[in-house]
């Protein structure tokens, strides 16, 4: 299968926080890396989700925390912008476990041309 096209653009690459957004588009349902966290000031390994907000037209997609065994976060509906805050509850917390590299996995479903939408993530680096 082929993996979308994601054009990612970094808001915020600080010591305890980075808000990336990115532009998705093109065919296929693949897993592809959303967050690579290795590419960030401090390599953080361990993350939590504070608030997406999101537009997916013509496709859904769920988000994984990457590790050994990829462990699944969050669904994201299609044709339904949203915005979801998840700070009063502390953030949606890397638990991973073993193999955990801080990176979030974005897989979609349904996406094919002319398709497109954008998720922009607040993430706070975990001590």
């Amino acid at each position: 299968m082929a993996q979308p096209t994601i054009v990612r653009q970094t808001y915020i690459n600080g010591v305890y926080d980075i808000v990336v957004k990115a532009f998705i588009n093109g065919t296929g349902d693949d897993v592809t890396t959303l967050i690579d966290a290795s590419s960030y000031n401090t390599s953080p390994t361990n993350l939590r989700i504070m608030k997406i907000i999101y537009n997916f037209n013509g496709f859904s997609a769920f988000l994984a925390w990457n590790a050994t065994t990829p462990v699944n976060i969050i669904s994201l509906a299609n044709d339904h912008p949203s915005e979801m805050d998840f700070n009063d509850m502390g953030g949606l917390v890397n638990n991973a476990g073993a193999g955990v590299n801080g990176d979030i996995l974005i897989t979609t479903n349904g996406l094919a041309s002319p398709d497109n939408g954008f998720i922009l993530i607040y993430l706070k680096i975990k001590a």
